[in-house]
């Protein structure tokens, strides 16, 4: 059938350019792109606005679409995104392109003269990266209502020259799992606990719509946020180009849900107790509430969203804690977000987003079951800011420009500083097992606030085959930290030691620091498939703190002691990283991967700031921090072949290899006896190497017949010196010298194997998870007293625990009550966690016992949990 003109209504979206990129050779490019990009470097560079870590979460979406019969290309078709005043229109080989498409799913409306209008649902935008469709139009000579189409997401996404893996919304609603680090851990490369690739917890960075929001003291995010606020989880486990930064492992950015159209809401609510009124007692009383709103301000212009989401739980510890005078639920979260977003033109975006999140909880300590109102309560109050800025200048250039203001409250303890600081300092009952019923409490107080202003903005320009991108950020941070806490000393076994002074932990400080960085990324697509990645990062610190010198005085012609002689301004840290990613197709459906990065990261500011109140009358200050700690930094590489083994599967195996350096650890100054720990003081280092490296697996069969699979496998080695920064303090303690050695990190998980079984039954959705992980080092090092002899030189993670096995799983029942144009779905559904009741152990005591001499059942896995909920769609 011949091509033939539609004709184009007043209405139609603004028509963007929909050159093919080959085609790209014969076009006028901008000439202004590089001084822009210049300006945009130097205003950076020499002023107090630091450049962007994040890439704008945008992507763009090309296809081609094509008559249905005679497989020939329709020029002149309307492409429109739906809810929005996005458009463009097929060329002459039936060729669209849509550049700055806000991440998430779309609906694509194709619309031609002479056929039969098409929407296509599902189709997937990734922050950064290009979706192609393909779409067949029915031609018709009578009026027919639009055909819909779901779009399927690529089993490879082709141009991705790191690891990262995708997880949708459907997903996220459908898999036993609770929080956005659940999700994380079925990850390939990731063992439990949120270690990715070897690395440490806080080297990983969760990034909201591009902006961070990490909590910087404790290296963790900050916010909590109800899965109906999600659309998408991008994550990132090796190679992350230049537009990321502040990240030694891992990158989590999360995409959230905008209102449309179409007036949409939700409401769920599960419990795992319901059995408790027939004598169960497997639950946690636990209980979710959670709800969602969204619709249109204006149609096609302005769009609002609502999500909320309640949490009480009573813990696993419950039947404790009910014999106390403690408030339940003794634990209890909520989180709120909120988002608006308006078209002011059709190249003129602006968005509003504000997250509101509340977290309590009652401490709990096995050894303290019989003294719990001697354990305080924690809590973190947060809440955020952001406005977003997106602006299309012409059809191959945008930009974006944030605006973020971030507040994190945290606290411990009710009552007021003095009542903690003038209590009684817990202790053991006779036989050293468990704290006394009367015998005083734990004397921890904290109170600390966060004020982090955040400016971060990026320009993407196309030239020729090159889509060049340049950003920054800068971060303001306002921090005060007040602390109390005293604590015991204790042997390697956690016993008290009653006749040496308790360690003072305590501090406070108010500082102002900023951070920032810089990036240059381009990414060069040959036309046959092949891309090459190469960008540039330029990250600083700048702590804004002086750190004291401390000196031996002689006070007697045999006696010295110390004195701060004076105090030096810490010095501004800065570090430029490559970054290089290539990917390139090879015979049979199969692409082969290879990336290089170095990285960098910001110390977390409680181990710059930490103690540096310090009064060396005091005897031993424990912690001191040290403003001028050097960037933690690590250089990595990854290989890897993806390859589709049918249309409807596909499997990859990747090699990476990991090195980090200046990490952070504690040493300490002592005048005398390093055993008695009673005069000098301890302060965060730069010491520690870490090196990781190992082999992932990945197998994936979409839902064919009712039945989908995923299958990784991940064998992994990672070895270090220390793993946390208060390794050093701790072997010191205990009364030995820290082993500098590299030696196997508690989180070296060799092997990692997951399943995932879903698709529906008899009319019955399914999600089964399995999960086995090899065992675990641990440190054995047995005592018949509880004390190990002087001298004795211990090998950290000398042995290994048991393996793990978990299996869970989320059934439910999709019930439609539709009527007319008004659509109801119910939901019923169960979530079982560790079905089979197993228990798998978290920690073996030093002297080889689970749960050390108490048989702590804290040192095993929770049982099985059962949730029974519903959930409404209107």
């Amino acid at each position: 059938m011949g091509k033939r003109l539609a004709k184009i209504d007043s209405a139609t979206p603004s028509v963007q350019d929909y050159t093919r990129e080959s085609d790209r050779g014969s076009r006028r490019h901008p000439t202004f792109l590089l001084p822009l990009t210049l300006v945009i470097a130097t205003s950076v560079l020499f002023n107090p606005v630091t450049v962007s870590a994040q890439s704008a979460s945008t992507g763009i979406i090309e296809g081609t679409v094509l008559d249905g019969v005679g497989e020939e290309p329709l020029a002149a078709v309307n492409v429109i995104l739906e809810g929005t005043p996005y458009g463009s229109m097929t060329n002459a080989d039936g060729f669209f392109l849509l550049r700055n498409v806000p991440a998430g799913e779309h609906v694509l409306i194709f619309r031609y003269v002479g056929y039969r209008e098409v929407r296509m649902t599902g189709v997937a935008v990734l922050p950064s990266l290009r979706t192609t469709i393909e779409v067949r139009m029915e031609a018709t000579t009578i009026e027919m209502p639009p055909v819909t189409v779901t779009a399927e997401r690529p089993l490879v996404q082709r141009d991705v020259t790191g690891t990262m893996y995708r997880v949708a919304s459907v997903e996220i609603n459908r898999l036993p799992v609770d929080t956005i680090q659940d999700m994380v851990e079925l990850q390939p490369g990731v063992v439990s606990g949120g270690h990715i690739r070897g690395g440490r917890v806080d080297e990983t960075i969760y990034l909201l719509d591009g902006v961070p929001i990490q909590d910087p003291t404790a290296g963790i995010s900050a916010i909590g946020l109800p899965k109906s606020a999600i659309t998408e989880l991008n994550i990132h486990t090796g190679g992350f180009d230049a537009t990321y930064g502040n990240a030694l492992s891992g990158v989590v950015h999360i995409i959230t849900r905008r209102g449309s159209n179409r007036l949409q809401s939700m409401i769920r609510y599960d419990r795992d107790d319901l059995g408790e009124s027939f004598g169960g007692t497997e639950h946690s009383g636990r209980g979710q509430l959670e709800g969602m709103i969204s619709g249109p301000f204006v149609r096609d212009r302005a769009f609002w969203m609502i999500a909320a989401d309640h949490v009480t739980d009573n813990t696993r510890w419950w039947q404790d804690l009910q014999h106390f005078s403690l408030t339940t639920p003794y634990h209890g979260a909520w989180n709120v977000f909120g988002r608006a977003d308006v078209y002011l033109t059709g190249k003129l975006r602006l968005s509003a987003q504000v997250v509101l999140s509340h977290e309590e909880e009652q401490e709990y300590e096995w050894r303290w079951r019989f003294n719990l109102d001697g354990l305080p309560v924690s809590w973190r109050d947060s809440g955020r800011l952001a406005l977003t800025l997106n602006h299309m200048i012409s059809p191959s250039i945008f930009y974006d420009l944030q605006f973020s203001h971030f507040i994190i409250n945290r606290g411990m303890h009710r009552g007021s500083r003095e009542e903690v600081e003038n209590g009684t300092l817990w202790t053991y009952d006779t036989f050293l097992q468990y704290v006394r019923p009367d015998g005083g409490e734990r004397l921890w107080w904290f109170r600390g606030e966060q004020n982090i202003t955040t400016g971060r903005g990026s320009i993407t320009a196309q030239a020729g085959r090159h889509r060049l991108r340049a950003g920054f950020e800068t971060s303001f941070y306002d921090l005060s930290s007040d602390l109390l806490k005293v604590e015991p000393q204790t042997t390697f076994y956690g016993l008290p030691l009653p006749d040496l002074a308790p360690l003072d932990y305590s501090h406070a400080y108010s500082y102002q620091p900023r951070t920032g960085g810089l990036f240059f990324q381009d990414t060069w697509e040959s036309g046959d498939g092949l891309i090459l990645n190469a960008g540039v990062r330029y990250d600083w610190l700048d702590p804004r703190a002086s750190r004291p010198v401390v000196e031996w005085v002689p006070t007697t012609a045999d006696e010295f002691e110390q004195e701060i002689t004076s105090w030096v301004p810490a010095s501004r840290k800065a570090q430029v990283s490559p970054r290089i990613g290539l990917a390139f197709p090879l015979p049979e459906r199969t692409w082969f991967l290879f990336n290089y990065g170095e990285f960098f990261q910001v110390p977390l500011f409680d181990q710059l700031y930490s103690g540096l109140d310090l009064d060396l009358t005091r005897g031993l200050r424990v912690l001191v921090g040290n403003p001028d700690l050097e960037h933690e930094r690590t250089k990595s590489y990854e290989f890897a072949f993806r390859r589709e083994l049918t249309d409807d599967s596909a499997g990859s195996v990747t090699y990476f290899f990991k090195e980090s350096f200046n990490l952070v650890d504690t040493k300490t100054y002592l005048s005398a006896d390093s055993r008695a720990l009673e005069d000098g003081f301890t302060q965060y280092v730069n010491l520690p190497l870490a090196r990781s490296s190992g082999v992932e697996l990945a197998y994936e069969r979409r839902i064919v017949d009712g039945v989908g699979l995923k299958l990784a496998y991940t064998f992994m080695t990672a070895r270090g010196q220390a793993e946390t920064g208060l390794s050093g303090l701790n072997y010191l303690q205990w009364g030995f010298e820290p082993p500098r050695r590299m030696h196997f990190l508690s989180w070296d998980q060799r092997h990692t194997l997951m399943a995932r079984l879903m698709g529906n039954l008899a009319g019955i959705g399914y999600n089964v998870i399995a999960r086995f992980n090899s065992a675990r080092p641990y440190t054995y090092a047995p005592s018949s007293t509880g004390v190990l002899p002087e001298g004795t030189e211990v090998v950290p993670n000398n042995s290994r625990m048991k393996e793990h096995f978990l299996l869970d799983a989320r059934i439910r029942k999709d019930i439609s009550l539709s009527r007319g144009s008004r659509e109801i779905k119910l939901t019923l559904f169960a979530d079982i966690r560790n079905v089979t009741d197993r228990r798998n152990l978290v920690w073996i005591a030093s002297d080889g016992r689970a749960g050390g001499e108490l048989g702590d059942p804290g040192a095993w896995r929770i049982g099985r949990r059962t949730r029974i909920g519903l959930e409404v769609h209107f």
